[in-house]
């Protein structure tokens, strides 16, 4: 009994687990980058203050200074809530002389 194997060639066997051999009607998905990579809501308490804050920018800085212009600064000193509490208000003050750098 003669009984050669030819190693040299790939194994062509159909693939089970392959799209192409299966009754699936795949179709590719598209990727679209967002136009910002983060999204800040504030909230006092229990209240949400002033609109949501999307970062474009590979860097964000969060401080409690005012700077509507810089489109990489969530600025807490622009949101104002009349029915901030003493406690808050503390609060606030604190983060102003702080600052939070974010990298993307």
């Amino acid at each position: 009994m003669n009984h050669s194997m030819d190693t040299s060639s790939p194994n062509l066997s159909p693939n089970p687990v392959s799209p192409t051999h299966s009754n699936l009607d795949l179709q590719p998905v598209m990727y679209c980058e967002p136009a910002f990579w983060c999204s800040i809501s504030y909230y006092e308490l229990n209240q949400r203050v002033g609109e949501t804050f999307h970062a474009s920018q590979p860097s964000l800085t969060v401080d409690g200074f005012t700077d509507p212009s810089n489109s990489e600064r969530f600025c807490l000193g622009l949101l104002s809530n009349v029915n901030r509490n003493a406690a808050v208000e503390l609060t606030r003050r604190h983060i102003g002389t702080n600052t939070l750098k974010i990298n993307r």
